[in-house]
């Protein structure tokens, strides 16, 4: 029976795999495509889908006006930090325990990196931003993040979903 499912998949030309174009992680059609060199031919597989943010790209999100550059869930590797690289810009989400309330500690930056401290950020029904939160700039427009963490306990591996938007020119 699998065989049989994996077959027809491979058929078609499906695969699951992290799609770049949209973000998104799930079954993908893709094509192959042959090329003929001197030195032979070379199979390879394309996407098919255009970046996001342009006209034919699958899929664009919008929200309150916004556009939705980026969003997913990432579960991290420690509880410490989770970094970010949009184009030139890198966020760094440190995370620390100190008993209190959640909430957000200092935020620096040096070069095009944007350090934000977040404490207390271990429920495990979740804590995060409310609304969006002013963080840079992208091609000349606002760029926003919201995002909403989970965790078991302090020191556990934290889930975080996260939506990078861009806003109204700068």
């Amino acid at each position: 029976m699998l065989h049989e499912v994996c077959s027809h998949f491979n058929d078609k030309m499906y695969r699951l795999c992290p799609d770049v174009s949209t973000g998104f992680c799930g079954l993908h059609y893709v094509r192959r495509h042959t090329t003929h060199h001197s030195k032979g031919s070379m199979s390879f597989i394309l996407n098919g889908g255009a970046a996001i943010g342009h006209p034919y790209a699958p899929l664009q999100i919008q929200t309150a006006g916004r556009d939705v550059v980026v969003c997913g869930t990432v579960t991290t590797a420690d509880n410490r930090n989770l970094e970010f690289q949009i184009a030139d810009i890198r966020i760094v989400l440190s995370f620390s325990s100190d008993g209190g309330e959640p909430r957000f500690g200092s935020a620096s930056a040096a070069g095009a990196t944007l350090q934000l401290s977040l404490f207390n950020f271990n429920n495990p029904l979740g804590s995060g931003t409310t609304a969006p939160i002013e963080i840079g700039t992208l091609n000349g427009r606002k760029l926003l993040l919201s995002f909403t963490i989970y965790a078991l306990t302090p020191e556990s591996v934290k889930t975080v979903h996260y939506t990078f938007m861009v806003g109204d020119p700068v």
